[in-house]
């Protein structure tokens, strides 16, 4: 019997201490806690380096982070979604958190035009495909997969665009234009003509133009060939400033500045008062098509926009009109268009990266005469632009003759 008592007291022992393991086991995971520092899912960028946030993990307020295993499957080279496996195990009781990585794409693809950016054809010539070349951080070349969308039609005077389209395999889509100019063919060049002579013997990069304001005499030269206006753009904002009787003692050391000295603030204050729309709306009253076109701050220009701001500016300038106008066109300043100081000219010039422009009127007695020289030639343009502009005047004196 008493044997009998020392199994019972045996198996009742045995139960409590399998209660009280329990018990302790209970309470000691149930004073767990143990937590993912940041997101569960998160985001990583195509190669980028993965930063490991961390679990928060304690028992009764002790740390014991220091007991986690971190198991991390990340393949940032590969796109896709990983994991990341935080494991703690506590009196044989294991916990797991789980962390989702997606490695993603979000560059853009680069496409790279081959050829020129800009074309300029005429009438009737046949647009000739240079194509383009796409290159992915994923996916590697995919120039096979470039749309190409072709809106050119060479039958008709204009302002195309060639749009080049591009998808890499996470959808990421670039877009690049190529800028075709359509334009009429222009008078029978006569290349013994020595300014053109001149461009051609050199390959230059020159559009011009001439007018003679009393014979009403002319010669152009790819004058409709589109440039960058670069600061040509502040005679159309001194011409909208006098036509709009906005010249005042607030208006007129800002004018002066950009004329003289191509003072740019001044023409970015001056800009903003007439408004872009009102300044393009202005160009186009005056038979201008190229004001601001492109956007920015100074637009496109062509040898015929530059001949028809000429002509406004000299109707206002022209007997003793506006003579401080005047005044302040008649300067040195980048001025390549001077060959011989008794001859006063009118001028403005343009100078930005790959183009530097010239135009002004000629005070030459009593058959003053307009010239515009736009070019691409981005070094070594002043003797180039000195020279041409003495060939012009001598095809001006010749004419007189």
């Amino acid at each position: 019997m008493k044997k009998h008592k020392k199994v019972i007291v045996g198996i009742l022992v045995f139960c409590a201490f399998l209660l009280l393991t329990f018990l302790f086991i209970f309470l000691v995971n149930f004073n767990l806690k143990f937590s993912l520092i940041g997101n569960d899912k998160i985001e990583l960028n195509y190669q980028s380096e993965y930063e490991e946030y961390g679990v928060e993990a304690s028992i009764f307020k002790k740390d014991i982070t220091d007991k986690v295993k971190i198991t991390n499957l990340i393949q940032n080279q590969e796109l896709g979604t990983y994991q990341v496996e935080y494991k703690l195990n506590i009196l044989g009781v294991s916990h797991t958190l789980i962390r989702m990585v997606q490695i993603v794409d979000y560059e853009k693809p680069q496409i790279t035009l081959k050829g020129k950016e800009e074309i300029t054809l005429v009438v009737g010539d046949e647009y000739q495909e240079e194509g383009a070349s796409a290159f992915d951080n994923v996916d590697g070349d995919i120039s096979t997969k470039i749309e190409i969308e072709n809106q050119v039609d060479t039958k008709k005077v204009g302002e195309y665009q060639v749009i080049y389209k591009v998808k890499d395999s996470s959808n990421n889509e670039s877009v690049v234009t190529r800028k075709v100019l359509v334009t009429k063919k222009t008078q029978n060049i006569d290349i013994h003509n020595p300014m053109v002579k001149y461009i051609v013997d050199h390959h230059y990069d020159i559009s011009f133009g001439y007018y003679n304001l009393k014979t009403k005499k002319s010669y152009f030269y790819n004058e409709n060939k589109v440039y960058f206006a670069a600061s040509l753009i502040k005679i159309v904002e001194t011409l909208y400033l006098y036509d709009h009787d906005m010249v005042n003692a607030d208006t007129k050391p800002y004018i002066e500045k950009i004329i003289t000295r191509s003072d740019n603030p001044s023409h970015h204050y001056l800009q903003a008062l007439i408004g872009q729309d009102n300044l393009k709306k202005y160009g186009a009253s005056l038979g201008a098509k190229y004001v601001l076109s492109g956007g920015g701050v100074c637009g496109n220009t062509t040898v015929n926009d530059e001949m028809i701001f000429l002509k406004r500016l000299y109707e206002i300038t022209k007997d003793g009109q506006n003579e401080e106008l005047k005044s302040w066109f008649i300067n040195d300043y980048g001025n390549h268009l001077t060959f011989d100081p008794s001859i006063p000219v009118m001028h403005k010039y343009g100078l930005y990266n790959q183009v530097y422009h010239d135009i002004g009127i000629v005070l030459d007695d009593d058959t003053p005469y307009l010239v515009v020289i736009l070019t691409g030639i981005p070094d070594g343009y002043a003797p180039i632009v000195e020279e041409l502009s003495k060939i012009i005047y001598e095809y001006h004196t010749s004419l007189k003759n």
